[in-house]
């Protein structure tokens, strides 16, 4: 317990330093991370994935000199594969884009979450500092690429729509076929605890994204296998204490009632059974940990990340543009009264965006009504 608290309180302490210095999260210089060699060693060995990327990450260049000048925290790339009917998700890479996080010379807008907003009261105060603080280090700038002019305004609209809280055209892209992604933190060294900084070298994040289910990866490359210990270690911690925090503080647990069995916070249950199905694993000097979950833990994902681009929208609206609160929400929120947060096309419960086949529909378990009063009720 002791050592869960000092390491996370060690955690929140070295984002605080960076967000009061100004600085990001661990940054290399734009020319290395986007040398061919290093990409295909982060990246995997998929020829066709790894041209894509190299091809657009040269045409960013040349069309924008100022990019080399950058230093770069963190690069996500998103594809999908060209397979058909059963084999969908398998087949050569395609739409493949490169988004970019650090200190680009482009003068963007940071990302952050409201201080007013929904997680700040739904979760932890401590947790929250961590995370907003973790999203603003990330980097000062974002910028997609593609060799597909295409396919770059498809994922900026996506962006954009994400960022004012609109989910349904990631939504719409899913459902057409899987997401792949991978995440790449070339210099992970100040984004973890300072007890934790010799210890881990690389930080690689990969995954699927489907309307129907959804596979994670993290891999961390320890310095050796002392290293991978403790990393290890510190990992299942976190695992626990978050599992314990949704089961009791967020009561994400099936109750007996006199009216039957209900979920009282329908999505912390999820979330809880999903970190209780996480694999930990620990080989010489590299530590794996891997999830998988179906359609409706797909379904509190996709509404976490759409509260976190309300919460942005209110920010910037309200906070930064001067906009009157109830002008934010009737033209960039499209809520449905001036008082509410969530907008006319959102649904309530476990069944929205992605709904539930009838004959799948669980029985045992009575859900919370879906046309629960707003703002007040769990996602």
């Amino acid at each position: 317990g002791y050592r869960l608290y000092d390491t996370a309180n060690d955690a929140a302490g070295q984002v605080r330093y960076l967000i009061e210095n100004g600085e990001s999260v661990g940054t290399v210089p734009a020319t290395a991370a986007f040398n061919p060699i290093f990409l295909q060693s982060m990246f995997g060995a998929d020829p066709e994935l790894n041209q894509q990327l190299s091809e657009a990450l040269a045409t960013a260049q040349r069309e924008d000199p100022s990019l080399r000048q950058g230093e770069i925290s963190a690069m996500m790339v998103t594809y999908r594969k060209n397979g058909n009917g059963d084999n969908a998700d398998s087949g050569q890479a395609q739409d493949v884009a490169v988004h970019i996080f650090g200190d680009l010379p482009l003068g963007r807008r940071q990302i952050s979450m409201a201080r007013n907003g929904f997680f700040n009261v739904q979760i932890d105060r401590g947790l929250w500092d961590m995370g907003n603080s973790i999203l603003s280090v990330l980097g000062r700038d974002l910028f997609i690429v593609s060799t597909d002019d295409e396919i770059e305004r498809r994922q900026q609209d996506i962006l954009e729509a994400i960022l004012t809280g609109d989910i349904l055209p990631l939504v719409d892209l899913i459902s057409d076929a899987p997401l792949h992604y991978m995440i790449v933190f070339p210099n992970p060294r100040d984004m973890v605890p300072t007890k934790l900084r010799n210890h881990v070298q690389a930080v690689v994040a990969k995954g699927v994204l489907s309307s129907e289910s959804a596979e994670h990866e993290i891999t961390v490359l320890a310095r050796n296998e002392k290293s991978a210990s403790l990393v290890s270690s510190i990992l299942y911690d976190f695992r626990t204490a978050a599992i314990l925090a949704l089961r009791s503080r967020f009561r994400g647990v099936v109750e007996d009632t006199p009216w039957g069995r209900q979920v009282p916070v329908w999505w912390a249950n999820e979330m809880a059974g999903t970190l209780e199905q996480v694999s930990l694993t620990r080989e010489e000097n590299v530590v794996s940990l891997k999830l998988s979950y179906q359609r409706t833990m797909v379904n509190a994902t996709l509404k976490s990340i759409e509260r976190f681009g309300r919460d942005y929208t209110r920010t910037r609206g309200v906070n930064e543009e001067k906009l009157d609160p109830r002008y934010v929400d009737a033209q960039y929120l499209k809520s449905r009264s001036p008082s509410h947060y969530w907008s006319t096309r959102h649904k309530w419960g476990p069944n929205w965006p992605f709904g539930a086949p009838t004959n799948a529909m669980n029985q045992d378990v009575e859900l919370p009504p879906e046309e629960l009063p707003p703002v007040t009720q769990p996602l």
